[in-house]
């Protein structure tokens, strides 16, 4: 009998005390459905992140931090969903539409920011340009040093780091180029009309093996390709190759210097 009554008395309290304009009973069913709710979202989520980060270590997505993020948003969401009508009384639908509105006029706000994770989950999803690709955008030509999920960074020939954003980069042309195209030395020029392109050859091979040392690729030679011809001469284009990592307007500039002078060059 006191066993029951002490029970009755236990679950008379649970009932008509009030917190918060609700009994024990219904706190305490609250903070029980909560921490369920809360246990099944953790657990989800962590092996819901680790299937997915199997999956993206194998796909070699860098940076992947952010899709795991982003499933860890969504599985606190439902788990949010679950717990709002019954613990806070609040419908979800008119929560979701609530957020909704929120969620338009922060993403004006935010809509370059979002333009640039975008571009940035396409260009690493899709491989386009890895870190080490040498690129060309517009008049700018570089290493891609770095991807992250709001710009890319490019590492010229003097060493600057261009800061570009994702979203211009994949609205853009973009030139991925190859390792023979990115080392392209060209320099144009006039050559005297009667002279001999093979002698003109030999003599820009020396002057670039003098004038560049190491820096001078020779295996691949140089190369004359013919632009226009008129009455002051024969417009051409010298190409020639550097080194990985030479500044080719340096080169260039050496290369010129060398060339200035000699019989076969128009001068103005």
């Amino acid at each position: 009998m006191e066993v029951a009554e002490a029970q009755q008395t236990l679950w008379e309290f649970l009932t008509n005390t009030q917190v918060l304009g609700m009994s024990l009973v219904d706190v305490l069913g609250k903070l029980m459905l909560m921490t369920v709710v809360t246990v099944v979202a953790y657990t989800l989520q962590k092996t819901l992140v680790k299937f997915a980060q199997r999956i993206l270590t194998k796909a070699k997505v860098p940076s992947a931090s952010i899709l795991l993020n982003i499933l860890k948003v969504v599985v606190w969401s439902l788990a949010l969903m679950t717990v709002l009508e019954p613990v806070f009384g609040v419908q979800p639908t008119a929560f979701v539409a609530a957020l909704g509105v929120g969620s338009v006029a922060l993403s004006l706000g935010l809509q370059d920011t979002m333009s640039n994770i975008i571009g940035g989950l396409s260009l690493m999803t899709s491989k386009v340009i890895e870190p080490g690709d040498h690129v060309k955008f517009g008049d700018f030509t570089g290493v891609v040093t770095d991807i992250n999920w709001r710009s890319t960074c490019v590492s010229d020939a003097y060493g600057q780091v261009n800061v570009i954003p994702n979203s211009m980069l994949y609205k853009a042309a973009l030139v991925k180029l190859n390792a023979f195209t990115a080392s392209r030395c060209v320099l144009q020029t006039v050559i005297v009309h009667g002279s001999i392109f093979d002698e003109v050859r030999q003599d820009i091979d020396r002057i670039a093996r003098e004038r560049l040392d190491e820096w001078y690729d020779a295996d691949q030679g140089v190369q004359l390709v013919v632009v226009n011809v008129d009455v002051a001469g024969i417009i051409t284009q010298i190409v020639i190759h550097v080194a990985h990592g030479v500044l080719i307007d340096e080169a260039r500039t050496r290369l010129a210097e060398g060339i200035s002078g000699r019989p076969w060059v128009k001068m103005p």
